[in-house]
C-alpha cells in the first residue's frame, strides 16, 4: 500500500484553520477532540486568503461564509454579524478590529465588542463603495497600523487605538484630511 503525504499547506484555509484550532485546543487542554460547532463550510475561492481566526482574551473570533463568529472556551459559538467579505482580524485591548465590507462601504475599518449591536464602522477611510484597500497590518503599543490606498490620497499609513477619533493618517504631511 502506497503512503500518501499531504502537506497541510495545500488544504483550503478554512480546513487548515479548523485542523490547527483542533490541534491547539487538544494540546492545550490535553483532552478529547470534539466538534465545537458545525458551520457547514464550503470551499470557495476565498479559502485561499490568509487565515481569519483571531483570539481576543478568552474568545476566538473567526470568519465563516463571510460572517463574523465568536466562540468561547466552553464551545458556545454565535454569529456576531454578516459581512460581504472580511480581509483581516486584529485586536486592540479587549476589542476586535476587523477590515470588512458590509456591502455598501467596501472594505473599511470596523470595531466589535463581540455583539451585533457593538459591531460598527469605525471610520469610512475611503468614502463610497470602493473601500480603502487596507494591507500590511501590524499592532504596536496598543495601536493597529495599516496601509490604506484611496483615490484622493494614494497610499498612506494609518493607525487607530480602536476609537473613531484616533483613526488617523500617520504621515504628518497627509494628516489634513483626517
Amino acid at each position: 500500500m502506497e503512503k500518501i503525504h499531504l502537506s497541510i499547506g495545500v488544504l483550503p484555509v478554512k480546513i487548515r484553520t479548523l485542523l490547527i484550532l483542533i490541534s491547539v485546543a487538544s494540546a492545550q487542554l490535553n483532552a478529547q477532540i470534539e466538534l465545537v460547532k458545525d458551520i457547514n463550510l464550503e470551499a470557495t475561492p476565498d479559502d485561499y486568503k490568509s487565515s481569519l481566526v483571531h483570539e481576543v482574551g478568552d474568545i476566538i473570533y473567526f470568519v465563516a461564509n463571510n460572517d463574523l463568529w465568536k466562540s468561547d472556551v466552553e464551545g458556545n459559538t454565535t454569529k456576531v454579524r454578516d459581512f460581504v467579505s472580511v480581509a483581516k482580524l486584529m485586536n486592540v485591548g479587549d476589542d476586535l478590529i476587523l477590515f470588512a465590507d458590509d456591502g455598501t462601504t467596501g472594505i473599511e475599518v470596523w470595531m466589535s465588542d463581540g455583539t451585533e449591536a457593538g459591531t460598527f464602522l469605525l471610520r469610512d477611510v475611503a468614502p463610497g463603495s470602493s473601500g480603502c484597500e487596507p494591507e500590511q497590518f501590524t499592532a504596536c503599543d496598543g495601536k493597529v497600523f495599516f496601509v490604506s490606498t484611496t483615490p484622493a490620497h494614494g497610499k498612506e499609513v494609518w493607525r487607530t487605538d480602536g476609537t473613531p477619533s484616533a483613526l488617523r493618517c500617520y504621515l504628518p504631511e497627509k494628516s489634513d484630511h483626517t
